[in-house]
């Protein structure tokens, strides 16, 4: 069976719609011609040309994107056989709502942010140094502040048959070893869910991906402090010896600020030379390789 198919005629027209927006519509009239033996069916046309074109209501105009075809009219011509002749007429426009592909996998991604509050309680300021008082005393129990969370969400379908189960031990509960949306690496926690879905025929599992953004980072941090200090002593050839900090004559009840080297630091020097210790604990992956629309 062969199938020709050439234009007719084109036309073109720009108005006002109901929203008070301007469209552009544009007319196609196709001539269509077979040569099969046996009468063919207005919806067999419809699908012929189709194939021979491209063209389908929802698909894209050749010109542009924003303009989609909205109507494909088919009519028969009186013609004998062996050639069945029919005429197409098309209309495409910028006032038509885009066409979502039937499988839920080719689906675009969804995207949302919000944000929450969290009260905690902070040992060090925004500028990293540790909170002490005037005399160098860090507060006990920390500072009562509220946090702002930020929550990024994905949701994307991917097709069953490629669908990996293991995907939620190897990404959920990670944090960023790169920066990423524009946020520091591991200041970013990734949670994962996934659920099986059937939508007609179609078998996919609908994700989502959940990143916390923490302006103080997921890597724990507490103040380098305790009751004990370490010290050198001559007596065991220099060797560093461990011993209870004393405050005013007195052994202290409150961790004191220690210096890396384990000993205490001076008043006089609080909290500039106050560190922290940084407890590896989450497990880094890059979260530039995820594949997660950002833009």
């Amino acid at each position: 069976m062969a199938i020709t198919v050439e234009m007719l005629e084109e036309s073109t027209s720009e108005f006002i719609g109901s929203d008070g927006k301007p469209v552009i519509e544009i007319t196609e009239t196709y001539l269509m011609q077979d040569s099969t033996s046996s009468r063919v069916y207005i919806n067999a046309a419809r699908l012929n040309f189709h194939t021979a074109t491209g063209i389908i209501p929802g698909a894209a105009h050749a010109s542009t994107s924003i303009m989609r075809y909205r109507k494909v009219d088919p009519k028969r011509m009186a013609t004998r056989q062996p050639y069945q002749q029919w005429t197409v007429t098309c209309t495409a426009t910028t006032d038509c709502p885009l066409i979502d592909d039937p499988n839920p996998a080719s689906r675009r991604w969804k995207r949302s942010v919000t944000d929450s509050d969290q009260q905690r309680f902070i040992f060090r300021d925004r500028d990293d140094k540790l909170i002490v008082d005037k005399a160098g005393t860090p507060f006990d129990g920390g500072i009562p502040v509220n946090v702002k969370l930020i929550t990024y969400k994905w949701q994307h379908n991917t097709d069953w048959s490629v669908y990996n189960l293991g995907t939620i031990g190897n990404i959920s509960g990670t944090i960023n070893s790169d920066s990423f949306l524009g946020k520091d690496p591991y200041t970013l926690m990734l949670t994962y869910a996934a659920t099986e879905e059937w939508e007609g025929e179609y078998h996919f599992a609908s994700e989502e991906f959940t990143i916390i953004y923490d302006p103080q980072g997921w890597r724990p941090k507490p103040a380098n402090a305790g009751l004990y200090e370490l010290y050198s002593s001559s007596i065991y050839s220099n060797a560093t010896k461990r011993r209870r900090i004393k405050v005013d004559g007195k052994d202290a009840i409150e961790p004191e600020p220690l210096t890396t080297a384990g000993a205490v630091i001076p008043y006089t020097q609080r909290p500039d030379a106050c560190n922290f210790i940084t407890v590896d604990y989450y497990r880094e992956i890059a979260f530039s390789d995820l594949g997660l629309p950002t833009t």
